[in-house]
């Protein structure tokens, strides 16, 4: 997600000064190798010339690492954490003398479609929620949310892309016993779901009502849709999403 960000980053400005502190050397080589204009760095002691820094780390990581980076960064250093679970609070009793703002992309960011939410304290300045947006909206879309949803838009939409990777390799691979091939399949219904998730963002219409359209009486949608409106899907994604709630909540209380 990091390399994402700095993707995003470079593309949308190509002159930005940016640093990255990896632990492991070859990551870091790799980085430098894909993005010859970064700097990389050697100890958190060079962090403090910089305006923002993103905490991009695994959440149980999130307490080492800031207790690391408070001893490189300055007072005006912007703090923003993709740590899942961890809260404003928590950052902001990390990094007490900063500006802290919390966000969840997801995967998708690193080809320019992700989905991210920003919570912003009371007290983030203007100007620095509108660099924030910035910096995210270079990696695809955006939305501006309470924190108290954002364990739940973490369930929906930063673990969000699993759930549809599952999906398709379920149906690609039932799809072998009609036939086809398991690449060919997957073709079709990645093809078939990004057109549809088009659709229906450029549609005024529900997802319902589109549904109705594709749906013709005694069709073969219709026998489809029988049995799967009788299936339990709204009972496995019920229990789907609150398990992922349930979990950035724990890591939250953590």
């Amino acid at each position: 997600m990091g390399e994402a960000l700095l993707k995003g980053a470079l593309f949308s400005s190509p002159d930005l000064s940016i640093g990255v502190l990896e632990k492991n050397v070859d990551r870091t080589q790799l980085l430098q190798k894909s993005y010859p204009s970064i700097k990389p760095l050697d100890s958190y002691a060079d962090l403090g010339t910089y305006e923002a820094i993103i905490i991009a780390v695994k959440p149980q990581q999130f307490a080492q690492a800031s207790e690391q980076l408070r001893k490189g960064i300055s007072t005006t250093t912007v703090i923003i954490s993709i740590a899942a679970g961890i809260t404003l609070s928590t950052i902001q009793e990390a990094f007490p003398a900063c500006v802290c703002v919390r966000v969840m992309p997801n995967t998708p960011a690193l080809i320019g479609k992700g989905m991210t939410g920003l919570s912003f304290g009371a007290s983030c300045p203007t100007e620095i929620q509108a660099f924030v947006r910035s910096l995210f909206q270079s990696i695809g879309e955006i939305t501006t949310i309470p924190e108290t949803l954002m364990n739940a838009l973490t369930a929906i939409s930063g673990s969000g892309p699993a759930y549809f990777y599952h999906f398709i390799d379920a149906m690609a691979t039932e799809s072998m016993k009609l036939g086809f091939s398991y690449d060919e399949a997957k073709k079709l219904l990645t093809q078939t779901m990004l057109g549809s998730a088009i659709m229906l963002q450029q549609s005024d219409k529900s997802p319902t009502e589109l549904i109705r359209q594709v749906t013709s009486p005694g069709g073969t949608t219709e026998a489809a849709m029988k049995i799967l409106g009788a299936s339990d899907l709204g009972l496995i994604l019920n229990n789907t999403l609150h398990a992922a709630n349930n979990r950035a909540d724990e890591l939250s209380r953590s």
